[in-house]
């Protein structure tokens, strides 16, 4: 089974569950009955392709057979902050 795989992640405060697969493009991971499908490729801005998509899909799938996932979020790693929307 794909969760037979997890090992848990201790941050402060929060218990994360690293899904055990590793991606090239995707990080993945557990947050309570969330699992948390992040795109990782912060030098091509996240851009999209085929083996993104094919990444996502299949960590997608894996949570939707985790009995214990209730919601899958999409996400991105963040690579600068846009000063100008900050600046009046």
């Amino acid at each position: 089974m794909f969760h037979s795989f997890r090992t848990s992640i201790v941050r402060p405060g929060r218990l994360y569950m690293s899904t055990g697969k590793t991606y090239k493009n995707i990080l993945t991971e557990t947050r309570g009955k969330v699992g948390l499908i992040t795109l990782n490729r912060p030098k091509a801005l996240n851009a999209l392709c085929n083996e993104l998509l094919a990444e996502v899909i299949e960590a997608g799938r894996a949570f939707d057979k985790d009995p214990n996932v209730g919601c899958i979020v999409l996400t991105g790693t963040v690579l600068h902050l846009h000063t100008d929307s900050l600046v009046r």
